[in-house]
């Protein structure tokens, strides 16, 4: 197996670029380096050069009393090539001094020592030509973790860092290195006659297609067997990614709650939650919810501000407009209770938290991908069958007149592709021909400037449960809803209309009675599909049970609704027996998981 080749005259083009453009953003004009004689400084070498000139770009050589002759012969011919100053400094009496007082035996850890104090010189020599320093680490070195940590990768820009091995290789007798270089074979010089690969036990021939495929294709061991690669060198390699990633890692650091930060001069607090909101839609939402209760208008606003005001936390209230980023950073918000159900662009949802990640401000709930895909309902098709979640089969319509699939059977259900909340849910939208099924096709196509999607309808029990948290992610009551009868015999159907009117608290909607297998069989799959569509901290699954007792995923709402005494997924909550703040706690907890800085 081989690695796909590069574009060698691109690669280099895009390079020499990049090193011209830090260069150019840093407060310096020149760029310094260790010249080994190895063919990865070779290579970054001739690109610095063209990237800032020779007059600007200094070698350093750093040999040590074991260094072969050819190490140093091969560095000069570079630096030679290229007209660039060099500076020459034998790191022997630097080393044996340290080795005299403390004696090491361990080969590899005396060249770590000689890496380190390598780069420790070149720093000296950057600040003294104040010069940005390149590093000549490559992308084989960097995953197999043949490197020393602060050493080789410790630099100022890293060009080779995105190209493996076999890929320097073939830019360097794209850029012209001296042959004798090229053939050398790579080893970094730290003891008389030491390779690479007599280390690996592997060449970089044999490991650079193995890692090109698992770690930027992302096949699995059995996928890269299949392919046709050693299975020894699978696990070989494959420990040595595993084992090196710390090396990797940028150095890790505690983070500190704003709790732990005094405000001088003001009264100590978490920070400032913004509660965004669309004024006009909650409004006209409540008006229609609670046209019987007319004393529940701005209740679930007013109690989610003191439950937030309780946890610490300075609250402020920001409706949607066309200043909502000018309130929210004049209003210096540290995190976003969201409840903007409704927003600017095709997939409205999604507004918010893209507008957020923009700001760098945090938010409750899901974010752009768990909205984007919840929201539109034949992704989520499509992201549950390839979990192995089951749904009902189903097929998109542009126009009424499309043609229908074989694998759909009337009686079918037409939907909105992408709305919420049973908008579009009718009696009228279960069909039994194809007549009708054009019909409601472009009466749902007409209605919400949107495609349908026409759904095998599975006749059954329906039932919602609510999810909260995210690391180990619980599910609320199971709540069994009975709808309307729908044009089918004995079966029924949760309206829109009905929606509205009842919510999910009347006799209609109940705790489940189901037995403890056909609970967790629930529980699991409303996880399940919580976990694939990369929701967070809450959402609520709707699930239908066929006559055979088989169940089906319907859809997933990734920002449920919290109007209290209203809501199915507050519902869900309150017969598992959380109180209205209980539940609002809950998500705010779940959001600061993801948070600590909060």
């Amino acid at each position: 197996m081989k690695i796909p080749d590069i574009d060698t005259g691109l690669v280099k083009q895009v390079i020499v670029k990049f090193i011209r453009n830090e260069v150019e953003k840093s407060p310096y004009d020149k760029c310094i380096m260790g010249l080994s004689g190895g063919i990865d400084s070779a290579v970054v070498a001739y690109l610095a050069c063209e990237a800032v000139g020779n007059k600007n770009l200094i070698g350093l050589l750093l040999p040590y009393k074991t260094s072969t002759p050819d190490i140093l012969e091969d560095a000069k011919l570079v630096a030679k090539n290229l007209g660039i100053r060099t500076i020459e400094l034998d790191i022997t009496p630097m080393i044996d001094s340290f080795i005299k007082n403390h004696p090491h035996k361990d080969p590899r850890r005396l060249g770590s020592k000689m890496v380190r104090e390598r780069t420790a010189l070149l720093y000296y020599y950057a600040d003294i030509y104040q010069s940005v320093v390149l590093g000549t680490c490559n992308k084989s070195e960097t995953l197999l973790g043949y490197f020393t940590k602060f050493g080789d990768p410790a630099s100022d820009i890293l060009p080779l860092k995105n190209l493996y091995k076999t890929h320097v290789i073939e830019l360097a007798k794209a850029t012209g290195i001296p042959k004798s270089i090229i053939d050398k074979p790579p080893g970094g010089g730290m003891w008389p006659g030491q390779k690479d690969e007599d280390e690996f036990g592997f060449s970089y021939e044999d490991a650079d297609p193995l890692l090109y495929y698992m770690v930027d294709i992302g096949y699995a061991a059995d996928e890269l067997e299949e392919m046709g690669f050693d299975p020894y060198l699978i696990t070989k390699v494959a420990e040595r990614v595993a084992k090196s990633e710390f090396k990797r890692r940028p150095p890790l650091v505690p983070i500190l709650p704003k709790a732990a930060i005094k405000q001088h001069g003001k009264k100590n607090y978490l920070g400032r939650m913004a509660i965004v909101y669309d004024r006009a839609h909650r409004k006209n939402t409540e008006k229609k919810i609670y046209k019987k209760r007319p004393w529940m208008k701005g209740k679930s606003l007013r109690v989610i501000k003191e439950t937030i005001k309780k946890r610490g936390f300075e609250v402020v209230t920001i409706a949607s407009s066309k200043k909502l980023i000018d309130n929210l950073i004049s209003k210096k918000v540290d995190i976003v209770f969201n409840l903007l159900v409704g927003g600017r662009g095709e997939c409205s949802q999604t507004f918010l938290p893209a507008t957020l990640d923009f700001l760098g401000i945090p938010l409750t709930g899901s974010g752009v991908y768990g909205h984007a895909l919840a929201l539109d309902k034949s992704i989520t098709k499509q992201i549950l069958m390839s979990n192995g979640i089951p749904t009902p089969p189903s097929q998109v319509f542009h126009k009424p007149t499309e043609k229908l699939s074989s694998a759909l059977k009337f009686p079918l259900i037409v939907k909105p592709v992408a709305e919420g909340s049973s908008r579009g849910i009718e009696k009228e939208c279960v069909v039994v021909s194809k007549r009708e099924l054009q019909v409601m096709v472009k009466q749902t196509i007409d209605k919400f400037n949107q495609p349908a999607i026409v759904e095998q309808f599975i006749g059954g029990r329906e039932f919602t449960v609510g999810i909260v948290g995210n690391l180990n992610p619980e599910c609320f009551a199971i709540l069994e809803i009975n709808g309307v009868p729908s044009r089918m015999k004995d079966e029924k159907i949760f309206t829109g209309e009905l929606k509205v009117k009842e919510g999910y608290i009347t006799a209609r909607t109940h705790i489940a009675k189901l037995s403890k297998e056909e609970a967790n069989k629930h529980r699991d799959l409303a996880l399940k599909t919580f976990r694939a569509l990369r929701c967070r901290d809450y959402a609520r699954v709707d699930i239908i049970v066929d006559n055979t007792g088989a169940p089906w995923v319907i859809e997933i709402n990734s920002m449920p609704g919290l109007f209290m005494d209203y809501s199915g997924y507050v519902a869900s909550a309150s017969k598992a027996g959380l109180s209205y703040p209980q539940l609002i706690n809950k998500i705010l907890d779940s959001a600061i998981e993801r948070y600590p800085l909060l």
